[in-house]
């Protein structure tokens, strides 16, 4: 600084630089964060079912994914079809589907498919109060 307080060229840099600095260091820990922090405890995932498809239906065995749902509710609905290729769906119901819905799961996979074929099936799982 000069005598009458005015700041010339490498002072301004210096100034500037440092709030970059300090920005960057912000932004970083602020990512870092983001990636660190575990989620809210929310709805378990459930472990996807054994399907396939066989003679134009959706077949296979969903024991792993039922029982974990049936250990949160009273009843469950299992739902899976194929969409666009005129197959059979699969449905399961366990237990009693009287009360309101505890928790609601969609999601889709890829199953394979007695011709040979991987289609993807979309699949449902309601658990029931």
């Amino acid at each position: 600084m000069n005598r009458r307080g005015e700041a010339g060229f490498a002072e301004a840099m210096m100034a500037a630089v440092a709030v970059a600095l300090t920005l960057t260091a912000f932004m970083g820990a602020l990512a870092y964060n983001t990636l660190t922090d575990t989620p809210d405890e929310g709805p378990r995932a459930l472990p996807l079912p054994d399907l396939r498809v066989e003679g134009g239906e959706v077949t296979g065995d969903v024991g792993l994914c039922i029982a974990e749902a049936m250990e949160r509710g009273s009843g469950v609905t299992f739902r899976a079809h194929v969409p666009g290729h005129g197959i059979t769906p699969f449905e399961f119901r366990d237990g009693s589907d009287e009360g309101g819905v505890l928790e609601r799961h969609v999601g889709s996979f890829v199953i394979g498919c007695d011709d040979g074929r991987a289609l993807v099936c979309s699949y449902e799982v309601t658990v029931w109060t």
